[in-house]
């Protein structure tokens, strides 16, 4: 009988309790474009990955089977197909991912693997490798009203795809309307059920953002959250906990649609050349549901343009504004 999959290196509390550990930290010195991490942002990415010890002759990704991670081999080998190839792992030099960029993977042997999740690896290495003469940087810098710019938070916040659609005199409204929160950790961010009247930018810290005990996502220094309830004026459906002392940047609700909303989400009376998603009850391959749109908007083509059809008009401006985010085209359809 095969022995089951061993989850070995989960991380999930660091961030709340300890430092990186030495060993963990060497493997993340060793993945390019790494070694500019702060040692901050690599505990809020060591939350997102873990350790993962399997037998040989196992599927660690099954053909036809999408996996959001990037894995790199710590030892062992394993044999991807698509294209076919062995691989194995090396105690010194670079680690490499072995996926993405095959079909499947199957271990040949007793194998360790990091496991990496891929959308904030992504996140963490965009910060990472910003340019300080970006375009936006410079636009920061130019105004006395963009005296923090330097700090890598708003850096961050600023050149997300979403802010990306705004010019520099709107973020000047924004970030004029700033107010900061302090929050000691344990303390409750948001509470799902309540009324929102404000979303967030976290300017220090981390934060865990959970619903009914399930963990949805991990917030380092840049992040937005809290918009789901401004956009469909109903009450929060997440808890966001603070993992350590946070402090936070809200815009309020009245900013917020005016200088935000209606300038990155655009109602067309008609879908043009694209594709269209259509919101709804049921979760299948033609429809979406504002629960797991975060989640599918990941296999989204970023060269194509959305049109949002079905729900009610604030539900399809929320999911038009998460597609966004994600630096893809969207606009919600009129009635």
């Amino acid at each position: 009988m095969l022995t089951q999959t061993i989850v070995v290196g989960r991380l999930a509390g660091l961030p709340r309790r300890g430092i990186l550990p030495c060993m963990l930290l060497h493997h993340f010195m060793r993945i390019p474009g790494f070694a500019n991490v702060p040692p901050q942002e690599l505990r809020a990415l060591a939350a997102r990955s873990h350790v993962l010890c399997l037998p040989g002759k196992r599927w660690l990704v099954q053909e036809g089977r999408h996996m959001d991670a990037y894995f790199y081999l710590l030892k062992g080998s394993v044999e991807t197909r698509q294209p076919q190839r062995q691989w194995r792992a090396r105690s010194f030099g670079r680690l490499r991912h072995f996926y993405p960029g095959c079909k499947a993977v199957r271990t040949l042997g007793n194998t360790q693997v990091l496991r990496v999740d891929a959308a904030h690896r992504e996140f963490v290495l965009r910060g990472a490798t910003l340019p300080a003469s970006s375009a936006s940087a410079s636009a920061l810098t130019s105004s006395a009203a963009f005296s923090a710019g330097t700090e890598p938070w708003l850096q961050r916040f600023l050149n997300s795809h979403m802010m990306q659609q705004l010019s520099p005199g709107q973020w000047q409204q924004l970030v004029a309307a700033f107010q900061a929160y302090d929050f000691a950790a344990d303390r409750q961010i948001l509470v799902r059920g309540q009324p929102g009247n404000h979303c967030y930018v976290l300017e220090s810290g981390h934060a865990l953002v959970q619903r009914s005990g399930e963990t949805l996502g991990h917030l380092c220094p840049g992040d937005f959250f809290g918009e789901d309830a401004l956009v469909l004026c109903s009450a929060r459906n997440a808890d966001v906990t603070a993992l350590e002392p946070v402090r936070v940047r809200a815009i309020a609700q009245d900013v917020f649609a005016k200088v935000l909303l209606d300038n990155v989400v655009e109602f067309v009376s008609y879908a043009g050349c694209g594709q269209c998603l259509r919101l709804g009850e049921a979760d299948s391959s033609e429809i979406f549901t504002l629960a797991n749109l975060r989640q599918r908007s990941k296999w989204l083509d970023p060269r194509t343009t959305y049109y949002v059809r079905g729900g009610s008009r604030r539900e399809r401006a929320l999911a038009a504004l998460l597609i966004v985010q994600r630096g893809i085209r969207a606009h919600p359809v009129e009635d």
